[in-house]
């Protein structure tokens, strides 16, 4: 938490929701959970095999960032170089050690790239063992 202080009542939510699982499952959330945060959600799910989330959910400070409609589509489809570049290794890791995410860049759209963001990954999973969620919190920071 020291690297990532302004997600720390995030992280201490998840852990406590998470108790002895190795992950949290994402029905016992509830929206309210996540109050003063709601325009830093995006909410994404894994469907199949390949650890490319689908972005279900985007918040007005992601959607403002990117400059780019992002729901509905997956993260290979917003940067396929950042995908293929490392990002599809760090899902597929997340996906199987339900560690917590925390990156840190500038945004992957052309002529949006002078910005700079923090992401907080909550993994989650959804009835069964196998990670199929992912809360990304998105803060902008100076660059």
């Amino acid at each position: 938490m020291a690297r990532a202080p302004a997600f720390a009542p995030l992280i201490t939510l998840w852990c406590d929701r998470r108790g002895d699982s190795h992950a949290p499952c994402w029905r016992q959330m509830d929206f309210q959970d996540f109050l003063g945060w709601h325009p830093d959600l995006v909410l994404s799910a894994f469907e199949g095999d390949e650890p490319d989330p689908l972005f279900r959910l985007v918040g007005e400070t992601f959607s403002a960032m990117t400059g780019a409609p992002m729901k509905g589509k997956r993260f290979s489809a917003f940067s396929r170089e950042l995908y293929d570049g490392g990002m599809r290794e760090h899902f597929r890791k997340l996906r199987e050690t339900a560690g917590i995410g925390l990156g840190q860049g500038r945004v992957a759209t052309p002529g949006r790239d002078h910005l700079g963001l923090q992401v907080l990954e909550l993994p989650f999973c959804d009835g069964g063992e196998r990670i199929e969620r992912l809360v990304h919190v998105v803060k902008p920071i100076p660059l």
